[in-house]
């Protein structure tokens, strides 16, 4: 957990992501889910599959299509916009 204080804020709403959809476990499994995010890097970098700009983010982008594909789970994502 201190390692992953020491993130950004971006990262650190990936791995949210990624930690909320395996929280579901069999719940989701073959159905499609439909994630609403509030940070424009978190859902741009998801629809385009990585970034040209941070490693760290395209393999966290990485572990969560494999882990969907895995759970045969439909992905998708829309912004809401934060205040």
């Amino acid at each position: 957990m201190a390692e992953e204080a020491k993130e950004h804020i971006n990262f650190l709403e990936m791995l949210a992501m990624l930690f909320a959809l395996k929280s579901l476990g069999s719940l989701t499994h073959g159905k499609h889910v439909k994630v609403m995010v509030d940070n424009t890097t978190t859902e741009s970098t998801i629809k385009q599959m990585g970034t040209s700009h941070s490693p760290k983010l395209n393999k966290l982008t990485i572990d969560i299509w494999d882990w969907c594909i895995e759970q045969h789970i439909w992905f998708s994502m829309a912004r809401i916009p934060g205040s």
